[in-house]
């Protein structure tokens, strides 16, 4: 069961929001040091408070909310819109690891809003009608274990998109690369690097068929305090 209650005016609006949820059978998953924080019995529930206020090109927001227990989750931002062909945008958000918020779907790096402290920004221009490229970059701190990860660790994942569009051809170039590091007691334990390149590309018919193909590579290095280093290539 929810409620909410809140003001939307052309500028500005502010909301108060609060969920309560329960399982009808006692909790049987096994606890591990990564899922102990998010195990629970009975009801549960969050309240939160949410804002967005808009000054001309920038629009700011933000919502901190709590669980029954008390653990305390901020999501905050802004986005810049001068034009209609460019937007940059930025976000910050803890989740504690002892947060639970079972039904939340604000924006996180893993599957649920819980465990990680990060921030995200994206950048998207069009240099004209036929032209689109977006930028996207996402650095994440996880202070508690994850799964098959028993310790605290670390993410950066970067993607950038150039697509070009005149009806009724679309090609697409893709590039991406990623960091994943693990610590234990502040000593680096594991790093990945990876990096991929994707191109693609659709024809529409005017009967609504089309035909569309598309080519991907990657590459993954690997190192660990306790084996050699390693490439993986696909």
């Amino acid at each position: 069961i929810g409620g909410k209650i809140g003001y939307s005016g052309d500028r500005f609006s502010i909301s108060a929001n609060a969920v309560a949820y329960c399982y009808d059978l006692l909790n049987g998953i096994k606890r591990y040091d990564y899922n102990m924080f998010q195990q629970y019995d009975g009801w549960y529930g969050n309240a939160s408070i949410d804002v967005m206020l808009t000054l001309g090109h920038i629009r700011l927001f933000g919502e901190i909310a709590s669980d029954i227990k008390g653990s305390i989750a901020v999501i905050t931002g802004a986005t810049y819109t001068p034009s209609s062909n460019f937007e940059i945008g930025g976000a910050f958000r803890h989740y504690p690891y002892k947060y639970i918020a079972t039904y939340s779907s604000a924006y996180s790096s893993s599957s649920g809003n819980y465990n990680q402290d990060g921030v995200i920004i994206s950048i998207l221009y069009k240099p004209n009608y036929n032209w689109k490229i977006t930028l996207w970059c996402d650095a994440t701190y996880y202070p508690w274990a994850r799964y098959q990860i028993p310790y605290s660790s670390a993410s950066l994942k970067t993607k950038s998109q150039i697509e070009y569009n005149i009806a009724p051809l679309r090609v697409y170039l893709k590039g991406g690369y990623s960091l994943n590091t693990h610590f234990d007691n502040r000593i680096t334990n594991y790093i990945q690097h990876k990096s991929s390149l994707a191109i693609g590309t659709q024809y529409n018919f005017m009967c609504g068929l089309y035909i569309s193909a598309r080519a991907d590579g990657n590459i993954i290095y690997e190192c660990s305090r306790n084996s050699e280093s390693e490439y993986k290539y696909g």
